[in-house]
């Protein structure tokens, strides 16, 4: 935080943060925001810099409210099915004394944490962010929620300034006949074009049609 020169944390987007512990360990160097960034996926959070705040975003969280955007707003959809993940793993090298050995030594071991997801696919390699198997456990199976969730990329019209990173967005995209459940984890604005291009996870739905044509 004094590093990044930041004063303000908001964590209105991530209310449950509180109840997360963090129990790490470095022994190389690396940069502040690079580590920040890794720590804060492993953690199953975003987070995003504007001036001296920090906004704290958990993955986890949907809330309650959201934006409703128009059929006709939307410029264009793309819906990207998730690569296939066959399991969820943290690993890390675990130091302990041998009281066996005349001096006392000090011995390495490896442990490690796996989830199954699918019946194939990549294995993705989290960070651990506690040597806790059991609290670790339960991060990976919070991560896998988001993992298997599809990913909805639109370029709405217009430069949409009331959305923001961690937003739940709905829409209905006529041309594909679909409805869209999305929270938002990327935004970027083409002010030459007008438009706002959002990224996030969440649910892609067939329109179920009751009239008869």
């Amino acid at each position: 935080k004094n590093r990044l020169n930041i004063t303000n944390v908001d964590f209105s987007d991530a209310p449950n943060s509180s109840s997360v512990t963090l129990r790490l360990w470095e022994t190389t160097q690396s940069k502040v925001l690079d580590y920040a960034g890794e720590i804060s996926y492993a953690a199953n959070h975003l987070f995003e810099i504007k001036n001296d705040t920090i906004r704290v975003i958990d993955r986890e969280n949907i809330p309650s409210s959201f934006i409703s955007i128009n059929n006709w707003d939307i410029v264009s959809a793309e819906y990207k099915v998730p690569t296939p993940v066959k399991a969820l793993r943290s690993k890390w090298t675990s130091n302990f004394a041998d009281a066996r050995t005349e001096p006392t030594s000090l011995t390495s071991r490896e442990e490690s944490v796996i989830i199954s997801n699918s019946d194939s696919g990549e294995i993705l390699d989290i960070t651990p962010i506690t040597k806790d198997h059991v609290k670790q456990r339960e991060m990976l199976e919070k991560i896998k929620v988001i993992v298997n969730k599809t990913v909805i990329t639109l370029a709405l019209g217009n430069i949409r300034s009331d959305i923001k990173v961690g937003s739940r967005v709905k829409a209905n995209r006529d041309e594909d006949g679909v409805t869209i459940d999305m929270v938002v984890r990327t935004l970027s604005f083409d002010f030459s074009g007008l438009e706002t291009e959002i990224v996030g996870d969440g649910t892609v739905s067939v329109i179920e049609q009751d009239k008869i044509y």
